[in-house]
């Protein structure tokens, strides 16, 4: 067993080489090396994929979203959960916000949104402090308010 963990491993390594050989800038690859090194408990160096995968397109406003110019909204999503894997919450919620300028019934991105915001509840509260100028409390309603609209979204789109 332990053998074909390492030769898995090396797999996605290369695969992973050949992809950044053919586009240095593939944002999905950029993600997958992020959970790569996640999965190797390197953390920073997954920090940083996480990131190169977000620079290409992070200054898009999403006022004028031009969808030619971001990725998929499921590229999106999983770029958000790695952010949130690795506490990153702020680059979570403007990648969510990306994918709710384009389509406000994604139940997944109100549900990541109200996980995040649950998150920063917690660390503010846990800290005693605020976080980006809002109390524990203020962002567990936020996160409330993000998770009943996720359930609204669901019914909806589920009831049809």
């Amino acid at each position: 067993m332990r053998s074909f963990e390492l030769n898995a491993e090396s797999t996605c390594e290369s695969l992973l080489q050949r992809a950044f050989e053919v586009d240095p800038d593939n944002i999905e690859a950029w993600i997958s090396l992020s959970s790569l090194r996640l999965s190797q408990q390197r953390e920073d160096d997954a920090k940083v994929a996480a990131m190169k995968a977000w620079e290409s397109w992070k200054d898009v406003s999403t006022e004028s979203l031009d969808e030619s110019k971001v990725p998929p909204i499921p590229t999106r999503i999983e770029l958000a959960k790695r952010f949130i894997e690795l506490s990153e919450y702020n680059p979570a919620l403007l990648v969510l916000q990306t994918v709710m300028a384009s389509d406000d019934q994604e139940v997944e991105a109100w549900y990541l949104e109200g996980w995040c915001f649950f998150l920063l509840a917690e660390k503010a509260k846990e800290s005693g402090s605020q976080v980006e100028d809002l109390s524990w409390e203020e962002l567990a309603q936020d996160a409330r308010d993000a998770l009943e609209r996720c359930q609204m979204v669901r019914k909806i789109r589920f009831s049809h």
